[in-house]
């Protein structure tokens, strides 16, 4: 067994599980991630065996847009099945997005003598903190198009307004944490700004001094420098002599097919498709919800031709609940014909909704995280079901619907089509 810190990270959708966790892997040795977005799903001894076996892990409560008191009562579950990790983790989303407050309440009734550190900063996706202030390219993120998210529409960029620390909430820069956590009581939330990878490393190497003092809460900025910190990819070395890595994808001739989903109404996503479609990447397929039979069929008689293909929702999509689980519905039942009706396929995913609703449909026994293509933008490995072929291994990319460059979904295609 490995003498490394043990770390569970909790994350709220999918999308944000993959881009924290990749974090904590390597090619040699992925990082596992548990899907725990319904009753049951979550098994306490399958998440302590997994951890010990792993060293590291990530679960999904798929949480962000459910009820105030489903999310804490998932976050609760999920943090009270991780009480034996080193180190437990709290991924929020860079913008503020979700069930912070009911989420982060719940962890400190779960650990409620350990110091809650607030650092949700990503700066290289363009956010950061500064006076307690949530930053996005700049702007606070409320004045942003965030604030008009159709589902979780942000109403304030004040951290301290959403970690419920009452008058145990303070905040510090990253240089004076050390000295801050000092004089520190147990319970207290303390929230950090910075605004660069090396303020973030300051943080990460604070919480590594006594990790199990510390309930660092942020995003893949802070996993990605606690992962030095924590040693990624070297815990579960001593696994039973069979690395994760030991599976192969599956291969057909020099390139694989790739079928791209995007269920998000991000204008960067938006863009990023644009992009594909006016480069001649792929050839882009406008979904119907209504009719999702049809548009599988057109995806895979593409696919088949030797085409690329990019399905996106319609822009004039409203996203209220029944809406959303409409769509994410109608991609899933693309994502299952395609994979069912042409070999050796590979899959690039954006939007935790329709990420999800892929590996529903898809009945994803297995999901690791390997590597990162671009910040925030992770290579993944499904271990899918396919009808009368048992499990079938399928690369994919996951982004979150505002992350990534113009080419960022013209990036992943390519190396989709090379991922072996």
């Amino acid at each position: 067994m490995t003498s490394s810190p043990t770390t569970v990270i909790i994350a709220d959708d999918l999308t944000g599980a993959c881009d924290t966790g990749v974090q904590l892997a390597t090619a040699r040795d992925p990082c596992p991630v548990l899907l725990a977005d319904r009753p049951g799903r979550l098994s306490a001894p399958r998440l302590a065996t997994l951890l010990e076996r792993r060293g590291r892990l990530v679960v999904d409560t798929e949480s962000r847009h459910s009820s105030a008191a489903d999310a804490g009562e998932r976050v609760r579950a999920a943090a009270r099945a991780a009480g034996a990790a080193s180190v437990v983790f709290k991924k929020i989303d860079s913008t503020l997005r979700g069930n912070i407050v009911v989420e982060t309440r719940a962890l400190r009734e779960v650990f409620p003598r350990r110091i809650v550190v607030v650092a949700p900063a990503f700066p290289a996706a363009g956010r950061t903190t500064a006076g307690g202030i949530c930053l996005v390219d700049g702007i606070p993120v409320h004045e942003t198009g965030f604030a008009r998210h159709p589902r979780s529409p942000v109403r304030t960029s004040r951290i301290a307004d959403l970690v419920d620390g009452g008058d145990r909430a303070l905040n510090a820069s990253a240089d004076r944490l050390g000295r801050v956590v000092e004089e520190a009581a147990p319970g207290t939330v303390i929230i950090v700004d910075a605004c660069s990878d090396e303020e973030l490393s300051e943080v990460a190497r604070i919480v590594g001094l006594q990790p199990g003092r510390y309930l660092p809460v942020g995003t893949a900025g802070l996993a990605r420098a606690m992962g030095s910190v924590l040693g990624a990819g070297a815990v579960g070395a001593e696994n039973d002599g069979r690395r994760p890595s030991d599976r192969r994808f599956v291969e057909a001739g020099r390139e694989r097919p790739v079928l791209g989903l995007v269920g998000s109404l991000n204008e960067r996503s938006r863009r990023q498709a644009r992009f594909v479609r006016d480069g001649g990447v792929a050839v882009e397929i406008v979904l119907d919800a209504r009719n999702a039979r049809a548009t599988a069929r057109a995806a895979v008689t593409r696919l088949r031709a030797g085409r690329d293909v990019l399905v996106i929702s319609p822009s004039e999509a409203t996203r209220d609940d029944d809406a959303s689980r409409r769509l994410a519905l109608a991609f899933g039942a693309v994502a299952r014909a395609a994979l069912r009706g042409v070999e050796g396929l590979a899959l690039f995913l954006t939007g935790g909704d329709t990420a999800l609703a892929a590996m529903g449909a898809l009945r994803v026994r297995e999901l690791e995280v390997y590597r990162e293509l671009a910040p925030g933008v992770p290579i993944v490995g499904l271990l899918a079901e396919r009808a009368r072929n048992g499990a079938i291994a399928v690369p994919a990319v996951t982004k979150a619907g505002g992350f990534g460059d113009d080419d960022a979904i013209a990036r992943a295609f390519a190396r989709l089509k090379e991922e072996r």
